[in-house]
Parts: structure tokens; C-alpha cells; sequence
């Protein structure tokens, strides 16, 4: 004898219930569209994808020992724009600190530059209270204008060329830098 199966079978898909589904569709849609356009008009006065980076040389928080930045790598590179009054800056930085942890220094080269401080101490104890385990740089004015930035936090991602392959302002999840690292 047969054995009849006891699972309840779904519904039968209606016309109502298509259309549910395509009002949810539309929905979600129209918010990935504001979402792009608004990181569009956020990065619409920094430096275009593919341009190459400026080349710079900062002095290091630590010892001051300056480092260039903007010069082909041979790998990709985060450069990581912070005030240290920025709120928003607070929270990205964990997400860059996690980029260390998952990348070693020979995969992937990460800067943080302060910039719209009064004294570097600011930047000591921003890097200190905000767990940045990479290199913290002290940039000025001549950064700011190189780089265009003018909200924070303000994200370069250049290419092993040290051309531009990405930009960003405002918060990042730690899912879209390696999103990003990753369709480099």
C-alpha cells in the first residue's frame, strides 16, 4: 500500500500574493536606489575612481617618522580620512582595526589620517580609545585639499597601481570594505 505523505503543501500562489511580492520587490528596490544615490552625492567632490592617488609624505603619531602614501603598492591600499571630534569616525574605526585583523600588512596596506586637530595629542588618544591597530598618520591642510575631503569619515581604497578604485564618505560596515577589497 502506498504511503501518503502527510506534509502540508503550501499554498497555491495567487495573483494576490504575486503582486504582495512584487510591491516587496519595488520596495526594497527603491531603497537600494536612495541608498546609491546618496553615497553618490556624498563622493561627488573627492577625487574620481581611477585617478591616480596623491602622493603625500605624513608623519607617523608614534615617532613622527614620515611615511609616503599614494605610491604604488603593489597591493591595495585603505587610507582612512578621521577627526577626532567625528562621532561617526568612532564607529568606522572598529571596522577598519577589523581589516587589520583579517589582512596581514604584505596583503593590504591601512592608514589612518587625523586631520582637524588642534594638538597630535587628540590623535593619540582617538587612535588609543578607538583600537586602531594600524598606522596613524598626522595629516594638515595640504592633505585635506589633496585628497578633497570635506565631511568624515572620508575612505580612499586605491589599487596595487595607487590609482583610486574606490571612495566613500560617511559610516562603512565592516561588510562593505571587504566587499569592496574584494571587487577591488
Amino acid at each position: 500500500m502506498a504511503r501518503r505523505d502527510s506534509r502540508p503543501k503550501p499554498p497555491p500562489v495567487t495573483a494576490s500574493r504575486g503582486r504582495k511580492v512584487l510591491g516587496i520587490l519595488a520596495k526594497v528596490a527603491l531603497v537600494l536606489a536612495v541608498l546609491a544615490l546618496a553615497t553618490w552625492w556624498q563622493a561627488r567632490g573627492l577625487l574620481s575612481s581611477g585617478e591616480p592617488s596623491p602622493r603625500l609624505s605624513l608623519p607617523g603619531i608614534d615617532d613622527g617618522a614620515a611615511v609616503e602614501i599614494g605610491a604604488a603598492a603593489g597591493k591595495p591600499v585603505v587610507l582612512y580620512f578621521f577627526a577626532p571630534w567625528c562621532g561617526v569616525c568612532e564607529s568606522t574605526s572598529s571596522n577598519i582595526a577589523g581589516l587589520r585583523a583579517d589582512r596581514s600588512e604584505d596583503e593590504l596596506g591601512i592608514y589612518a589620517i587625523g586631520l582637524d586637530y588642534d594638538d597630535p595629542a587628540e590623535i593619540r588618544r582617538f587612535a588609543r580609545e578607538h583600537g586602531l591597530t594600524v598606522p596613524v598618520l598626522l595629516g594638515d591642510d595640504e592633505t585635506r585639499r589633496a585628497f578633497r575631503v570635506g565631511s568624515y569619515p572620508t575612505i580612499y581604497i586605491l589599487d596595487g597601481d595607487g590609482s583610486i578604485a574606490h571612495r566613500l564618505v560617511g559610516y562603512t560596515t565592516s561588510l562593505g570594505l571587504r566587499l569592496r577589497l574584494l571587487f577591488g
